[in-house]
């Protein structure tokens, strides 16, 4: 990896505030989609990153002189910057990499015969 300077490493933005739910509420009955649409928009303002924070993560990894310097691969990042461990044992699990590794290929290629 060194020689190569390639630095790959997971983030999660969060939840981000964008419009990317509109017409969520359509697929429910008309009585309920206020109800959705507004559960969806408290969301949005009380729990939810504006995209302008929630690019910061993925920003950080691909520019940061710090990946480079303390040599960061592997690694989970979540809002904002932030390292974050599995809590799950399967994450550390090889065989469980290999098996999701071979799974997610059987997957693919699955859909590309489609």
């Amino acid at each position: 990896h060194d020689e190569h300077r390639i630095f790959s490493n997971a983030c999660h933005p969060g939840i981000v505030a964008t419009h990317i739910t509109r017409g969520a509420e359509d697929g429910f009955p008309t009585m309920m989609q206020p109800f959705i649409r507004g559960a969806i928009d408290f969301r949005n303002r009380c729990f939810a990153y504006d995209p302008e924070a929630a690019c910061l993560t993925v920003l950080y990894l691909a520019t940061s002189n710090e990946v480079e310097t303390n040599g960061i691969r592997g690694e989970y990042f979540v809002p904002i910057a932030e390292l974050e461990h599995p809590a799950h044992k399967l994450a550390f699990s090889p065989a469980f990499g290999s098996a999701l590794w071979e799974f997610s290929e059987n997957l693919g290629a699955r859909a590309m015969e489609k």
